[in-house]
């Protein structure tokens, strides 16, 4: 038999044989989750990194080699992410192991203020300590201040790391741990996570000193951990490139701060109709949804946006400075197309609060938007704000076919940028920098505020309407 397969076989067997999934069932691995297993419990290669789709299982692996290889060996390891939200996720699933065979909650060493019983309940110890000298202990690389991350570290003492979601760990704290480890003889650094940035996760994975495994979506179909109808639905969700695909984001499309382009030129320019070929194929006929963004006058503007499920056009922009005279302007393009309140998404915030207020004091009850609000709660670990949520919305809605009446105003859209935060939500780079982008774009206007009324129409307002209401929204 061949090395590979003596060595996925041999960390089946102990994982069948030490370990219970969540129905408390016998553990088992698959070819990929095998591999995994055998970087940590053999630590063979000095140097590793793992790229793996995302829910493959990777938590429950890590978790259970560490137990094998620290209860073996003797051996302290720690677990490093960019929050300490992320690092406890492994913690809590070795917890959760260390209590699935005697042969390791026997060596738990615990103070007499975290009992057996409390620990398996709660699972929120950050370390835990082994008779004979093995450990497991989280930490946060997520400090401006790299060098209590070292301190910390070094207090531990351990020459064994694993980074998870590695590529959210800033540089300057990689550069401090690959220092820490070179301090000790004999290391071990597992790198682990999805591929968000062309970082050090980037040139790591391109450097042939690093024993590398690769798991996309298609292996992960492929060994049951996914379906393809659950692939079909993700294609829809952020990242799925990243997260799904495993795919570094591209070269040219990189910017400054590590974010991206969130609209091509070519999407853009693939999207854009003349509204009379749009009125042939009769696009204006469905209902219809409003977006809007205030300005006091100046070079900046108030500007109106409408879309149906097939179209969107730029209604109109206007420079008056005093905002309360946008009031009328908003109930007459409501009276115009006949607009339901709930169809009408403002933006709430600064300037246009006044707006939003005075409508509802003469009774519309029209959705008001603040940027900077959460995004809608079952999106929230997603999106960092609504305004990250509608632009994306935006961007899905233009990749479904989704067309834009031509306007040279609605060329702000190849301004927005987006990255990932270090929660891993999708979120747009602040105004005040797409401002600079514009201007460098050779975009006349200061302030997207057409792209922002584009994206103001795909703002939430599910908690205002009816069921029936609901599908049309994207």
């Amino acid at each position: 038999m061949e090395p590979l397969l003596i060595a996925r076989q041999t960390a089946k067997d102990l994982v069948k044989t030490f370990f219970k999934n969540d129905n408390g069932d016998p553990f088992i691995l698959t070819d990929g989750q095998a591999d995994l297993f055998m970087i940590i419990f053999t630590r063979k290669f000095p140097r590793n990194q793992v790229i793996a789709a995302t829910q493959y299982g990777k938590s429950d692996t890590v978790a259970m080699a560490l137990l094998m290889r620290v209860t073996t060996f003797n051996e302290r390891f720690a677990i490093i992410s960019g929050q300490m939200d992320k690092s406890m996720i492994i913690m809590g699933r070795v917890i959760q192991h260390a209590f699935d065979h005697p042969r390791f909650f026997t060596l738990l060493e615990l103070d007499a203020n975290m009992p057996l019983d409390r620990l398996r309940r709660e699972r929120t110890k950050d370390s835990l300590s082994f008779k004979g000298g093995g450990a497991i202990k989280a930490f946060t690389a997520n400090t401006k201040n790299s060098q209590a991350v070292r301190e910390a570290l070094t207090g531990f003492g351990s020459p064994n790391i694993i980074e998870d979601e590695a590529s959210l760990v800033p540089d300057d704290v990689q550069a401090m741990v690959l220092r820490m480890l070179g301090g000790h003889k004999d290391q071990f650094l597992l790198k682990i996570g999805n591929p968000f940035y062309r970082n050090h996760f980037y040139r790591s994975w391109n450097n042939h000193n690093y024993n590398r495994i690769f798991i996309d979506y298609k292996q992960a179909l492929r060994e049951g951990r996914y379906s393809a109808d659950f692939i079909e639905e993700m294609r829809e969700e952020a990242f799925f490139d990243v997260l799904y695909e495993c795919k570094f984001p591209d070269r040219n499309n990189l910017l400054t701060g590590g974010y991206q382009v969130l609209i091509p030129e070519e999407l853009l320019e693939k999207s854009w109709i003349t509204r009379e070929e749009a009125e042939e194929k009769g696009m204006f006929k469905f209902r219809k949804r409003l977006g809007g963004d205030f300005a006091g006058g100046g070079n900046d503007r108030s500007s109106y946006v409408l879309r149906t499920k097939k179209v969107m056009w730029l209604h109109s922009t206007n420079k008056i400075a005093d905002t309360m005279q946008q009031v009328p302007i908003v109930e007459d393009i409501a009276k115009k197309y006949e607009l339901e309140d709930f169809d009408i998404s403002l933006d709430a915030g600064g300037l246009g609060q006044g707006v939003s207020d005075r409508l509802k004091e003469k009774g519309m009850e029209i959705n008001a938007i603040m940027f900077g609000q959460s995004a809608p709660e079952d999106e929230s670990d997603k999106f960092i704000n609504m305004r990250a949520y509608m632009y994306y919305r935006l961007l899905r809605w233009l990749k479904k076919g989704g067309r834009i009446v031509k306007d040279d105003r609605f060329l702000e859209l190849l301004s927005v940028n987006y990255k990932s935060d270090s929660e891993r939500r999708f979120k747009i780079q602040p105004k005040e920098d797409l401002k600079k982008v514009m201007k460098d774009l050779g975009i006349k206007a200061s302030s997207p505020d057409v792209a922002d009324s584009a994206a103001l129409t795909f703002a939430d307002n599910s908690q205002i309407t009816t069921a029936d209401d609901i599908a049309f929204i994207g």
